[in-house]
């Protein structure tokens, strides 16, 4: 079996309404030739709004409609490609709550290629359908983390995206230590929560955080963000 690659998260950004996808990735010291996949999400027929120009010839560009699925599905199946090394620098791209986010993530390979600073990486990712409305989502989280060799007890920063149900109480969990990471946009979708768990963990200096969202299909996905 060979051996996985650690997917980075190489870094995001929230864009002005006058800059275009390509004036970001300009700002990042980032070449669009570099990319071999682009994952955009938004309205049918906003496709423009997240145009980017000069993707290689060949490389697999994937527009998904805004609420067909959650974002942090398509999170979570970019890090599994970059994992099996299947793709070294993936493009997502999401328009939703009137705010238009890019995120970069990487190989390895990809961040000593190009000189580039990773700002965090990306483990123990994992999605499962919840019994019903009323189970106890923090119970279940930290189950899974103890199968995946983590511990509740070490997260350092819990985002929760909810589309339904009110943000259960952490105090005496195991998730106790752990601070809230408030939603900047709470309209905008997963891939904008994300962000705002990378910029947290930033700028306070944290250690980790636990990125979760559960939708409104009871499927739960959790992504363990490890700042660099």
């Amino acid at each position: 079996m060979a051996e996985l690659t650690i997917p980075f998260w190489l870094t995001s950004g929230v864009l002005a309404d006058s800059q275009s996808i390509n004036d970001w990735l300009k700002s990042e010291r980032v070449q669009p030739r570099w990319i071999d996949e682009v994952i955009r999400i938004t309205d049918n027929g906003a496709e423009d709004s997240l145009k980017v120009s000069g993707i290689g010839v060949g490389v697999p560009q994937f527009n998904w409609a805004s609420g067909q699925y959650s974002e942090h599905l398509f999170l979570q199946a970019a890090c599994r490609e970059i994992e099996v090394g299947e793709r070294r620098l993936i493009l997502l791209l999401s328009d939703s709550g009137g705010q238009r986010v890019g995120v970069l993530l990487a190989s390895p390979s990809a961040v000593g290629m190009y000189n580039l600073m990773p700002q965090a990486y990306l483990e123990e990712f994992f999605s499962l359908r919840l019994p019903d409305a009323e189970v106890n989502v923090l119970e279940i989280l930290s189950s899974e983390l103890l199968k995946k060799g983590r511990k509740a007890a070490q997260v350092k920063a819990l985002l929760l995206v909810q589309a339904q149900a009110k943000r259960p109480v952490k105090a005496e969990t195991d998730f106790s230590g752990a601070a809230w990471v408030k939603q900047v946009n709470p309209a905008a979708g997963a891939i904008s929560a994300c962000r705002d768990l990378v910029q947290v963990l930033m700028e306070k200096k944290q250690a980790n955080g636990l990125a979760v969202e559960v939708a409104a299909d009871r499927q739960l996905f959790a992504t363990w963000i490890e700042r660099i």
